[in-house]
């Protein structure tokens, strides 16, 4: 199968039909640790942008993933729309009009009780589409780095005890 026609395929699943490039806003609510979202947008020729709000119940980390179709460059800003992120699309051989790109961004110990907007601009040469998903995972609190390395030194003493008393007395057979 020719890529250029499965990309197609791909955006003609997103639902390519052709909005007009106004702002998309979104409200995805109160998110914990371990919740995930995706959200996508079919854009028009030129320039667009969307913002996803959300809120958080702790102090988090949000990791995320963006796919785009058609689209020559996006950006990606938390909390102002200046970018922190920027991606280039790739062209493709088969179809040099046509660009695809698949990228990462994170973000770290954002703070919760406050609305976050998640900001995404970009170019569309002939219209496009971009998918994307992130999830959100706990920042782990002092105390729990606390535990986690005495339970590292407990092991380890253990260890040491161990190889100690079987070096002492050695296994031997019965007769």
């Amino acid at each position: 199968m020719n890529l250029s026609k499965l990309v197609l395929g791909v955006v003609a699943a997103l639902g390519f039909a052709v909005q007009a490039n106004a702002a998309i806003p979104s409200d995805l609510g109160t998110l914990s640790g371990g919740d995930q979202s995706f959200f996508s947008s079919s854009v028009g020729a030129g320039s667009f942008s969307d913002t996803i709000d959300f809120r958080l119940t702790d102090t988090l980390n949000l990791r995320g993933l963006v796919s785009a179709f058609g689209v020559s460059s996006l950006a990606i800003g938390l909390d102002t729309p200046t970018p922190i992120f920027t991606f280039t699309g790739v062209p493709i051989p088969t179809a040099p009009f046509f660009t695809i790109s698949d990228e990462a961004y994170s973000f770290a110990d954002l703070a919760p009780s406050v609305t976050h907007t998640l900001y995404i601009s970009g170019v569309a040469a002939r219209g496009g589409a971009f998918i994307s998903g992130f999830a959100v995972a706990a920042v782990p609190e002092a105390e729990t780095w606390l535990m986690i390395m005495v339970g590292f030194g407990l092991v380890a003493f253990q260890l040491q005890r161990k190889q100690k008393s079987l070096s002492h007395h050695p296994l031997t057979a019965a007769t």
